[in-house]
């Protein structure tokens, strides 16, 4: 990953892995999902010492060269699958079709905002305070339709992200995969080879802090709604809802206003800035 300050000038770059598998100290993947202030890196290992219910938030200080743990949060629920014989087992694990999951974001003075499930609330973490949670927030369930069973399928084949890491003889190497991918790119998604949940979760991960503190939380929505968020206090309650124009994806709020991406039908990829309402 590279590095820049604030007036957007190339500092320096810092490797993604940290460590050697199976070696002294073990292994870290570290892909950064948020950052504070000070510079202090916040993320989530995957996979970090074999699959359990619940993952770390880590925060990384370069500066001090200091992990620390500020979280846990929960991880979904995984399908596993197996095929072959007694001598050729093959085992495959991966969340079920809209996975009740648990969401994170980092504001500016490292307050970390965890997204709980199943009941939809905001806990806020704050540095050298106790964790604080949230009240229960009222959520309606989406149902899961077709349309809304083709829009996930088409939504992980574009979208979704595979990392495989590699390593010989003491030779580390990744490699990144943007989009799962499938077989037959104009066909439409067969949508019977999964088991489906009757509703939706009540977010969909998406969660970002804006500079004044407030948390943003996305809620599912029918298939080809445009997108809406909840936005929550510092006392875990919704100050005020938003919704998104229609095909646009929240990215940051800043002090300018909301920063949105937007996909044209050729998959070219547009960020908009927008007031905020």
């Amino acid at each position: 990953m590279s590095l820049f300050d604030g007036a957007q000038k190339y500092r320096e770059s810092a490797p993604l892995a940290q460590g050697t598998p199976g070696g002294p100290g073990g292994f870290s993947l570290i892909i950064p999902r948020g950052v504070d202030g000070r510079g202090r890196i916040y993320y989530q290992p995957p996979g970090a010492g074999g699959r359990t219910d619940s993952a770390p938030v880590i925060r990384w200080d370069r500066a001090a060269s200091k992990f620390d743990t500020v979280a846990r949060v929960k991880l979904p629920a995984l399908v596993t699958r197996s095929s072959g014989g007694p001598n050729d087992r093959r085992v495959s694990q991966r969340p079920a079709p809209y996975p009740a999951q648990e969401a994170w974001a980092v504001g500016n003075d490292g307050r970390l905002a965890i997204v709980r499930v199943p009941s939809y609330r905001v806990d806020l973490v704050t540095p050298g305070a106790a964790p604080v949670a949230g009240p229960v927030l009222a959520a309606t369930p989406v149902p899961i339709r077709d349309a809304e069973k083709r829009e996930y399928l088409a939504e992980s084949a574009a979208n979704g992200l595979s990392v495989s890491v590699s390593n010989e003889n003491g030779n580390v190497s990744m490699s990144f995969r943007r989009g799962r991918g499938r077989d037959g790119q104009g066909d439409e998604p067969d949508i019977s080879g999964q088991e489906w949940p009757a509703h939706k979760p009540t977010v969909t991960g998406t969660v970002v802090v804006d500079p004044a503190g407030r948390v943003w939380v996305e809620k599912s929505v029918p298939a080809g709604a445009a997108r809406r968020f909840d936005v929550i206090g510092s006392n875990g309650a919704i100050v005020s809802r938003v919704v998104l124009p229609k095909d646009r994806r929240l990215i940051a709020v800043g002090t300018k206003g909301l920063y949105l991406r937007h996909t044209d039908p050729d998959g070219l990829n547009y960020l908009e800035r927008y007031d905020q309402p």
